[in-house]
């Protein structure tokens, strides 16, 4: 990402990653469905001056509609980190770039096996995390999947 400051990024979850996706490029969306979450997130990246301007959505779940709104093959990485995983990857595959870089975060819980069988044959790079994140979040088996779309 420090290369590709023009990267196009949406990610379904507010958090961290929101102020780590700010401080590297100038196009990423966030949706988030927790008014309360989504205002200090807000006011996180508002004290940062690092941080680029993110185009925040607050929409109810689900908020996967929100892939309506965008061309096809619009975005080169889309996080998973939201509520309704599997409908946002259902949904994220359309706009997600050819080459570009779906990542599913949690994605050693079986609830999400419906949403990972949606990208079979999608070369992919699973990554754990033994320590936790900036926000001090951990527990043991955390795993985050990287698919590549064909």
């Amino acid at each position: 990402m420090k290369t590709r400051p023009n990267a196009k990024v949406l990610e379904f979850g507010s958090g961290s990653s929101t102020l780590w996706f700010a401080q590297r490029t100038k196009n990423l969306v966030s949706v988030e469905h927790a008014v309360q979450w989504f205002d200090e997130v807000g006011k996180i990246l508002n004290a940062n001056p690092k941080c680029f301007t993110v185009k925040r959505i607050f929409h109810t779940v689900p908020y996967y509609s929100v892939c309506e709104d965008f061309t096809d093959n619009y975005f080169d990485l889309i996080l998973v980190d939201g509520r309704n995983r599997n409908g946002c990857i259902k949904h994220a595959i359309r706009i997600l770039k050819r080459g570009g870089v779906l990542m599913l975060d949690n994605a050693e819980r079986p609830y999400y096996q419906p949403g990972i069988k949606l990208l079979e044959g999608w070369k992919s790079v699973s990554t754990d995390q033994p320590e936790p994140d900036s926000c001090g979040f951990t527990y043991p088996g955390w795993r985050t999947n990287w698919y590549t779309k064909p």
